[in-house]
């Protein structure tokens, strides 16, 4: 549980008056504060910055070890400051800056917590007293807005949104509102990851790092679903920070300052990238200096600190690919693979020794960790290649390779175990494990096909895949692996007709959830809702009610104004995994049909548009329900009518059509407002596509 924070100010308060400062005493004498890393890291640094200036030689590396749980957090504090203090033309001077403290409020903020800081930001836990006192994160700093402009162009899972952005008139000070997804970063994996100093084996180490957090926030919040296996769990991290990064770089964003500590770690085991600072537009010529020197290409910190010397390479998307390259080393070791230079050296000291050693290569990781297997072990090499032409060329492709070596390693693993599946007598949902007894018992042909059409199918080519297992059906017309893989690509292709048939196929009965809740999935796709209906239920029945099959069978209820019934399934969806967007979206849809038959908007409906919006921006539609959440909730308020705008204008840079408003008698109240017009003229080169209301029954890796 979190520590009130007056307890640390008056800690620190009196060691500013001539107490001994030691934060490593204050944790033993309150064990409360075990779990509790914002006040555990506010202490440290601040008993560091006390010594200090009182004259102290510290060795940093050293007064990290007395903090293990928020070691590599708390070095990475060490990190900023000794550069500051290196390069103070870069910091404005911290007395011109009056920081909120806990208690106070900024622009409608309530500050509950300090989470972090850094030479020009600060990032608070605070509470948004206007929108039912809902828990957010805001980040607060000097003209910080460029942060915000480039996240509120950025729509993905693996990236946090940016609610508003906002100046407070008294300070001049920029405050971000950004959803509270917790506080775990990968820096907290690394910390109980090594604990012991040796790689883990098994997962759960990652699932511990999450576990006070989520307990912290909700009681009821389920620890995520990871692979057991540690290298395996890092290779999933591995895809989606690449694929976070290739949608960022097809934008001509670069992160440039990619590292542990601005990795989040979700309460589902999701990574989402933080604090895009240093970002810049590629194609721009004024980019920002900076970045953090053990994460820095070799490009980056020859423009950076030896201008001088830089011979015109350019940092791009693959200096980004290089920092990705050494975070995960760093997570598959525990050690970063270009030495260890005590931070508290000067950074141009560093930054050379950091040059010589990428220059001479990074120790084999698999000297570090005997269990990295050689592809992945070839793959982050790669990645850390000194020459920018020998790593990948782009983030898309990395992820690419990464979704096939995952692939492989499934496909490994299910081979060394044919006679325990054998053995267990249970259908097995996952299309590698059936392929593992089709291809024991079936012509070397048929093997080869079956093979080919599930590396199309990891690597997204569902056309190429449906044909593949095309042929093996064509072979072999009554194996079940083969219908139920080619039904899956089929679906992703959205040929709905012909998945059903491929279903029906392997259809025995009403408890063969798996097969009923593909054909509820695809029945719900073609508009046919009273089969969804009845497949989605037998589904159920079937003990096979996630929170996938729960969420469209609601979304066939809406469809036939079953309220009631459609409900009671999101709510079960969102019971069931309180992180699932689509659930929360369909419930914003459900209670604006009911507000249009009761003229009364319920109370839930703000909270669950706030969680849709951070976790499935799903395209223009979100944005435009937001809007009609607005404008019916706002009447003659302009605080609401500028929301609902705001929405509005985003749905509209998305690609829908401005001039459709102006016959929406939901907009009645806006149409005479300026801004209405101003809208009108908005257009966009983008096409929307249709909204995603129905999740598809099985995650797509588990069909690698």
């Amino acid at each position: 549980m979190a520590v009130d924070g007056d307890f640390a100010s008056f800690v620190i308060a009196d060691w500013r008056q001539g107490t001994t400062p030691d934060a490593q005493q204050v944790v033993v004498d309150h064990p409360e504060l075990g779990s509790d890393k914002s006040t555990v890291l506010q202490l440290a640094y601040e008993e560091f910055c006390l010594r200090t200036e009182a004259g102290e030689k510290i060795d940093s590396n050293e007064f990290c070890a007395r903090f293990p749980r928020f070691q590599t957090s708390l070095a990475r504090m060490l990190e900023v400051h000794h550069y500051f203090a290196d390069n103070p033309e870069m910091l404005a001077p911290d007395s011109l800056i009056r920081w909120p403290e806990i208690g106070e409020s900024i622009v409608g903020f309530t500050i509950v917590q300090e989470l972090g800081r850094g030479g020009i930001a600060r990032v608070f836990l605070a509470r948004e007293e206007t929108l039912g006192n809902r828990t957010v994160v805001i980040k607060i700093s000097k003209g910080g807005s460029k942060e915000a402009d480039t996240l509120g162009r950025l729509v993905h899972p693996n990236i946090v949104p940016v609610h508003s952005v906002q100046e407070d008139p008294k300070s001049g000070l920029t405050v971000v509102c950004m959803p509270y997804l917790g506080q775990t970063t990968l820096c907290d994996v690394l910390d109980r990851a090594f604990r012991d100093s040796r790689p883990p084996e098994q997962s759960n180490v990652i699932i511990e790092a999450i576990a006070n957090d989520v307990k912290e926030r909700s009681s009821n919040s389920k620890l995520p679903s990871l692979p057991s296996n540690y290298i395996d769990a890092v290779i999933e991290f591995a895809i989606q920070l690449a694929d976070g990064l290739a949608y960022t770089h097809s934008l001509n964003i670069l992160h440039r300052d990619l590292k542990p500590s601005n990795i989040l770690v979700g309460p589902s085991g999701e990574l989402m990238l933080l604090d895009f600072n240093l970002s810049t537009d590629s194609a721009s010529e004024r980019r920002p200096l900076g970045g953090t020197l053990p994460y820095m290409a070799p490009e980056q910190l020859l423009a950076v600190f030896f201008p001088e010397a830089a011979d015109g390479t350019a940092v791009d998307a693959r200096s980004d690919i290089f920092s990705l390259g050494v975070v995960l080393y760093e997570l598959l070791t525990g050690t970063r693979p270009f030495g260890l230079p005590s931070i508290s050296d000067p950074t141009a000291e560093t930054a050379e020794k950091l040059l010589r050693e990428i220059t001479a290569g990074a120790t084999p990781i698999r000297e570090r960790n005997p269990n990295v297997d050689y592809r992945a072990a070839d793959i982050i090499r790669r990645c850390l290649a000194d020459c920018p032409q020998q790593r990948f060329q782009s983030a898309t492709e990395l992820v690419a390779v990464l979704r096939n070596h995952r692939s492989k390693r499934l496909s490994r693993w299910a081979h060394r175990h044919v006679r325990a599946l054998a053995s267990a007598g249970t259908i097995v949902a996952v299309v590698v494990l059936l392929a593992v007894v089709f291809m024991v018992s079936r012509l070397p042909l048929s093997v080869r096909e079956f093979k080919l059409g599930l590396a199309d199918y990891s690597q997204s080519a569902y056309t190429k895949a449906a044909e593949r297992f095309g042929s093996v059906v064509a072979a072999e017309p009554t194996s079940t692996a083969a219908h139920f893989a080619r039904g899956q690509a089929l679906l992703h292709v959205g040929d709905y007709d012909a998945a059903i048939e491929d279903f029906k196929k392997i259809q025995q009965n009403p408890s063969d959830g798996r097969v009923m809740a593909c054909l509820a999935y695809c029945y719900g796709r073609s508009q046919n809702h009273p089969n969804a209906i009845l497949r989605g239920q037998q589904a159920v029945s079937a003990g096979f009610g996630t929170p996938a099959v729960l969420n469209n069978l609601g979304y066939s209820y809406l469809k036939s104004a079953r309220w009631n019934q459609a409900k009671q399934c999101f709510d079960k969806a969102i019971e069931s995994d309180p992180h699932f967007g689509i659930a929360y979206h369909n419930r914003v849809r459900l209670d604006l049909q009911l507000a249009l038959r009761d003229g009364n908007l319920p109370a839930n409906i703000m909270n669950d548009l706030d969680m849709a919006l951070s976790l499935n921006p799903n395209g223009p539609w979100l944005f435009l329900d937001a809007a009609y959440v607005y404008a019916i909730a706002g009447g003659q308020r302009p605080d609401m009518a500028a929301k609902a705008f705001g929405y509005l204008r985003h749905a509209t840079q998305l690609g829908l059509d401005s001039t459709a408003f102006t016959s929406d008698p939901l907009f009645l109240n806006l149409w005479q407002e300026p801004e209405f017009s101003d809208l009108l003229r908005t257009t966009s080169s983008a096409q929307p596509n249709p909204p995603v209301l129905l999740a598809i029954p099985y995650d797509s890796a588990e069909l690698q």
